[in-house]
């Protein structure tokens, strides 16, 4: 952790096991709620060099208030958490919260989250895991048949059994 708190200034420094429900009421104190934009995450394999650099740079960048970056540290099923989120290995979840209190912020709040996530892609790629939160990525960014394997034809049919009118259209992700 030393790693992530030499970044810069950290609004908020804990190490401790924290449900969701807890992690999303103090992510909230910070970023907020109805405000412009959106959330999205990488996970990293280590923090390695390259990594805490680039995070370095965009933490002396961050757009305004409601912008953040959360790092956190997932442990892998051999340490079990009483959740079917369990992790499947040892990573690194970085939250990039890009969000504006003020419609005119959302657009440059938008571009620095972009150019964050293009530049840890770029520059430290074999650092970057190609699994996501699917509940963080856009519509555009999913591929449901490497998602579900096998199972999306399944999945389909059910879809198509039970809501016939696309009633739930939102789904995360988007079926």
């Amino acid at each position: 952790m030393a790693k992530v708190i030499a970044l810069g200034a950290c609004v908020t420094e804990f190490i401790k096991p924290t449900g969701w429900s807890a992690y999303c009421e103090e992510k909230a104190k910070h970023a907020g709620y109805g405000v412009y934009d959106r959330a999205r995450t990488l996970n990293f394999k280590a923090l390695t060099p390259k990594t805490v650099e680039i995070l370095a740079k965009y933490n002396e960048s961050i757009p305004g208030p409601g912008s953040l970056f959360s790092v956190q540290f997932h442990r892998d099923s051999g340490h079990p958490l009483d959740s079917v989120f369990s992790p499947r290995y040892d990573h690194y979840w970085c939250e990039i919260i890009a969000t504006s209190l003020e419609k005119a912020g959302a657009e440059a709040t938008d571009q620095w989250v972009l150019n964050l996530q293009r530049e840890l892609v770029e520059r430290d790629p074999e650092n970057i895991l190609d699994s996501a939160y699917v509940g963080f990525v856009d519509d555009g960014e999913v591929d449901l048949k490497w998602t579900f394997g096998a199972g999306l034809e399944s999945l389909m049919a059910v879809k198509q059994r039970i809501d016939p009118e696309n009633v739930f259209k939102k789904t995360v992700p988007r079926l």
